[in-house]
């Protein structure tokens, strides 16, 4: 898509009626690309149409793109979408996409929140990441991440804290993989 239409595309979402939005959102789905994430994020907190919050909901739970990740921490971070902030932490383990770029971002979000099933659904995000990507990471990154939770796990209410100590357990599964990893490619034969 041009910058043209897509800058036209980007007003015209703002100021949509619902029969437009559904305009929109049948050609989103064929034509658009990351940079909409962020204002179909904005429509899905301000529209009462469930129609449309359904068609918004299923395109996140669709996207593939590679960028998708950045977006969706970003949303994460942006007050004033707080109302469906659940809905995108849980994006965070059910894409199936490499939030490993993010994950000391998850792990403040998990921190950070108070709700128990949000702090559940970044806790599977991280262990996820971990899982996936964990020689990515050198050991001294994982043990500086789970020091910064152990910090914090005073400040927890019970539930959390008992999450926390899993998490705890999952970093350490995380450095040996990674210290693992790094030894199988030294290609030590």
């Amino acid at each position: 898509m041009d910058k043209k239409t897509k800058k036209a595309l980007l007003e015209r979402i703002d100021k949509a009626t619902d029969e437009d939005m559904v305009e929109i959102l049948k050609f989103l789905r064929e034509e658009g690309d990351t940079d909409f994430l962020v204002p179909l994020a904005k429509v899905l907190v301000k529209t009462s149409n469930d129609a449309i919050r359904n068609e918004i909901k299923n395109m996140f739970l669709e996207v593939k793109r590679s960028s998708a990740p950045a977006e969706i921490i970003k949303i994460i971070e942006m007050p004033e979408l707080a109302k469906e902030k659940k809905f995108f932490t849980e994006l965070c383990w059910q894409l199936n996409m490499d939030f490993s770029p993010y994950l000391e971002k998850m792990l403040d979000f998990f921190i950070e929140f108070d709700d128990l099933e949000m702090a559940l659904d970044m806790f599977s995000a991280i262990e996820t990441t971990l899982a996936a990507y964990a020689p990515k990471y050198i050991p001294e990154q994982l043990e500086k991440m789970k020091l910064k939770l152990k910090d914090n796990i005073q400040n927890f209410e019970h539930s959390k804290k008992l999450l926390s100590v899993q998490l705890t357990h999952v970093f350490d599964q995380a450095k040996r993989d990674s210290m693992l990893g790094n030894i199988n490619e030294l290609n030590l034969e």
